[in-house]
Formats: structure tokens, C-alpha cells, sequence
């Protein structure tokens, strides 16, 4: 209701999904609650609150300018956005209804009148064209208030605004992944099946509003959340069937994985130590795609690259999604152990976080950097060039080193990832040093440059620390086992 648009909710989700932070289980509810908040603004509007937009955005502004704490500054903002969506509706109205005075849109609308199949086409397409169903309701009241169509003729252009607004998720959806396209057509199944299930009951609906309702916009309204209402006290228990019936519908495609979900299931382990197991897996995985970032990060200051820097966020969102599902399947793997949460799971999370971190400072720190000396054309010395591929070097063999420590947890090979990550340290230092050295000398390193170039090193060498502090409690570990033995 907030946001006033069924549909820019529906396309949120289907970019969470797309981001692996939302499954379409977990959205199937947001679905259908979404159709109801969209009923209750064309309630608002029949009850001519659009008139209320311009006074809402000033009071809005007024109080978010006087307010003293972010927290209220935050919610009169709110208050203001409302408020200028409630006057763009009200634009709308007013402008449509002068629109349909002319005499070919006086003809259009007598052959929807008479073509209730077109109607709802156009309707759909109108809804879809402007991306809200809000907006083509809107319309369809104004025509509706002005005389120009009944609430008979208005009914399908209701059906035809419920069908299009998942036209907008669909849109959101096509650049996705599989898991953005599962919500996209659940949504748009979800509102043709509305409006099938409601329409032989529509005429006796109608009726009633008729006679309850003496505004034409009022029983429009009325319809709408009807139809809303009404599908979502059907589906609502229904949710779980409906996610399990789409999943099968629209599978992963060609080159599409599903990451570790596959394992990260409660049928795909026996008990609790199985379960530590598949989640280590999922870990290893997570190292895997880190490692792929790593590797790939030193290419992004030779040359400008779009898809380089495309496919280092696509891993680093699957190492996000990774670690999500690994946290939400050691809980409930946890569940099902007597002692809870013990140790092993919770070093578990450690090191997924402890990869998250990482791949976040590849995305976020080193393709940062080299963004920016490719759009400020600006480029390291051969000098400061050959000591970052060093240090990239010895990074890559601390992520691999580190990995290997965790999956066998031996000490010999811990106590090596501390090497690495010491050595990767050192390396660091003396480029650091070997490069203001340059600068003192006025060498070819270019002043623009050499922030960038330090806060490259620096960045690696936090992926290497980072990487590397499992392997520390492996060691410290292994060290308090032997005290206790002596």
C-alpha cells in the first residue's frame, strides 16, 4: 500500500530473487498481500484522497524539514512521497478525462463498451504500457464518475488492470535468473487465476455494490478489493502447493546451477554430523567461486572489461546467496542436534562469513579501484604493475592454501596459510615502500594513481587475512589440545 503500486512490489521481489535473497516460498504470501495493498489505494482514491496529495507533500516536507531525528526526518519523507503519488493519480484523472472528450476516443470507448473481451485486452496493455494498475484504475474511475462507461463495462477494464500489473514483474524478470522468473509467473498465474475464479460471480457482486455504493468510483473500488479479497482467502492456504506446482513449471535453464542448494536439503542428510558435512561442502564451493574472483580481479586493471566486472558481482552475489542458505541450513541441522548450535557449526558460519567478507572487498574495494582508473584513464608504472601481480600471486595461493587448512583441518597445513598470508604481508610492505620510494624520486608513477595503487594493496592483503583466520584458530586450536594432553 506504502508504495502504491502492486506491481513495483512484485518487481522488488523479483530482483531479490534475482539477487538469491528471496525463494519463491518465502514470497508466495508477498504475492497475494500485495494485491490486497493495491486494493486498498484504489479505496483511498475512490474516497477522493488523491485531492489530499499536494497537502500531504507540504505538510510532509515541512515536518521532515523541522525534524530533529533521522528516524522522523525518514518517516515525513515517507509522508511526502505518498503525497506526490496521491497528486500524480489525481493529474491522471483529471488529464484522461479531458483526453476522452475527443470524438476518436469517444469511439474507442464505445467499441470497448460493446467488445467486453477487448476491453480487457486494452486494459491489460494500457497496465502494462504505464507500469500500475493504480493509474488505468484511476482512469476507469474518472470515465466512470464522468459517465462516459458503466460499472458493467468498467468490470473488465478491473479484470484487465489486475491481469497486466504482472506484466511489470515479468519485465523486471528477463534479465534474471531462474529463481526472478519462478516469482514473475507465479505472480502473473496468481492474477489470471483471480479473475477466472471471480468472474462467475461477478454479476451478482455487482449488483450488490450497485446498490450499496452510490459513486460509480466507490463500487469500482469495491470490485476490485473484491476480487482480491476473494482470491486471496483461496490461495492463501493454498501457497505452498502453488510454490512446489511453479518450481516444476519453470526449471533452472542450460548453464543455470542451483549453487548448493542442491545438498543444503533436509532429505539429503542423516544426522547431525552429515549435515556439518554437506554444509562444508557449500563452504568449499564458496571458496571455489572467492577463488574465481580473485583470479579474475587482477584482469580488471589491464583494461576496461564490461562483462569482467558483470560476472565479479554474479559471483560475489553467489557467494552471498551461498552463505545465506549454508546459515539457514546449519539452523536447522542445529534443531535436530541435542546440544544445539555446538562449536563445529558455529566455526562453520565463521569461515563463510570470513569468505563473504573477502569476496565483498574483491567487488566492492578492488573492482572499485579499477573502475575508476579506467574512467579516469589513469594506469599504474610497469613497476607498481609488477609488484600488484606479486601480490595478487601470493593471495591466490593463500586462498588456495587456506581452503585446503579448513577441509582437512591439519595443523602442518594451517600453520602454512599463516605462511601464505605473512608472506603476502611482506610482499606488500615492500611494494608499499619500493612505490613511495618512486614517488620521492619523481619516477613515471603518477600521483593520481598511487592512492589507488596502496588501497589495492591494501585490499589484497585484507582478502588474505581474511582468508587465512580459520586457519589461526586451527592452529591456537590444536595448540590448546596438546597443553590439555601434557
Amino acid at each position: 500500500m506504502l508504495m502504491q503500486s502492486s506491481g513495483a512490489m512484485t518487481a522488488t521481489m523479483v530482483n531479490l530473487a534475482n539477487a538469491r535473497v528471496l525463494l519463491l516460498r518465502d514470497a508466495m504470501g508477498l504475492l497475494i498481500g500485495s494485491g490486497i495493498g493495491a486494493a486498498l489505494t484504489i479505496a483511498l482514491i475512490s474516497l477522493r484522497a488523491a485531492s489530499l496529495g499536494l497537502p500531504l507533500f507540504f505538510a510532509g516536507f515541512l515536518f521532515a524539514f523541522f525534524a530533529r531525528s533521522a528516524r522522523a526526518r525518514d518517516a515525513f519523507e515517507l509522508v511526502m512521497g505518498i503525497g506526490l503519488l496521491f497528486f500524480g493519480l489525481e493529474l491522471i484523472g483529471v488529464g484522461a478525462a479531458g483526453f476522452f472528450d475527443s470524438p476518436y476516443a469517444a469511439s474507442a470507448i464505445a467499441f470497448l463498451r460493446d467488445h467486453p473481451v477487448a476491453a480487457t485486452a486494452a486494459s491489460a496493455i494500457l497496465t502494462g504500457a504505464l507500469q500500475s494498475s493504480t493509474a488505468v484504475l484511476g482512469i476507469v474511475m474518472s470515465l466512470a464518475t464522468a459517465g462516459v462507461i458503466d460499472v458493467d463495462s468498467a468490470s473488465f477494464w478491473v479484470y484487465g488492470a489486475n491481469i497486466g500489473t504482472a506484466s511489470t514483474s515479468i519485465i523486471a524478470s528477463l534479465r534474471g535468473n531462474y529463481l526472478g522468473r519462478q516469482i514473475a509467473w507465479a505472480n502473473a498465474l496468481y492474477r489470471a487465476a483471480s479473475v477466472l475464479i471471480f468472474l462467475p460471480f461477478a454479476a451478482v457482486l455487482i449488483a450488490i455494490f450497485r446498490d450499496r455504493f452510490t459513486e460509480p468510483a466507490s463500487q469500482i473500488a469495491a470490485l476490485y478489493a473484491a476480487i482480491n479479497l476473494f482470491s486471496a482467502s483461496i490461495f492463501f492456504p493454498l501457497r505452498a502447493l502453488g510454490a512446489s506446482a511453479i518450481q516444476r513449471l519453470v526449471r533452472p535453464d542450460a548453464g543455470e546451477d542451483e549453487f548448493g542448494l542442491r545438498f543444503l536439503r533436509r532429505s539429503t542428510y542423516e544426522s547431525f554430523a552429515m549435515g556439518l558435512a554437506h554444509a562444508k561442502r557449500a563452504l568449499l564451493e564458496m571458496g571455489e567461486r572467492l577463488y574465481d574472483m580473485a583470479e579474475l580481479s587482477i584482469l580488471l586493471f589491464d583494461r576496461y572489461d564490461a562483462d569482467a566486472f558483470t560476472r565479479t558481482q554474479r559471483l560475489d552475489s553467489k557467494v552471498d546467496a551461498l552463505l545465506k542458505e549454508i546459515k539457514l541450513f546449519l539452523i536447522r541441522v542445529s534443531q535436530d542436534s541435542p546440544e544445539g548450535m555446538n562449536h563445529a557449526a558455529i566455526e562453520l558460519i565463521s569461515f563463510g562469513s570470513e569468505l563473504e567478507a573477502a569476496a565483498d572487498v574483491l567487488d566492492h574495494s578492488i573492482a572499485t579501484l579499477a573502475g575508476k582508473m579506467h574512467a579516469q584513464r589513469l594506469e599504474f608504472s610497469v613497476e607498481a604493475a609488477a609488484d600488484l601481480r606479486l601480490l595478487h600471486a601470493a593471495v591466490l595461493r593463500s586462498i588456495t592454501v587456506a581452503l585446503g587448512a579448513f577441509q582437512t583441518e591439519d595443523r602442518s597445513l594451517a600453520q602454512s596459510a599463516l605462511e601464505a598470508k605473512r608472506e603476502a604481508r611482506a610482499i606488500e610492505s615492500r611494494a608499499r615502500e619500493a612505490h613511495i620510494s618512486r614517488l620521492a624520486g619523481q619516477n613515471s608513477d603518477s600521483f593520481a594513481a598511487s592512492a589507488k595503487f596502496l588501497d589495492a594493496l591494501a585490499a589484497y592483503v585484507q582478502i588474505s587475512e581474511l582468508v587465512s583466520k580459520s586457519a589461526g584458530r586451527t592452529v591456537r586450536s590444536a595448540s590448546g589440545s596438546v597443553a590439555a594432553s601434557s
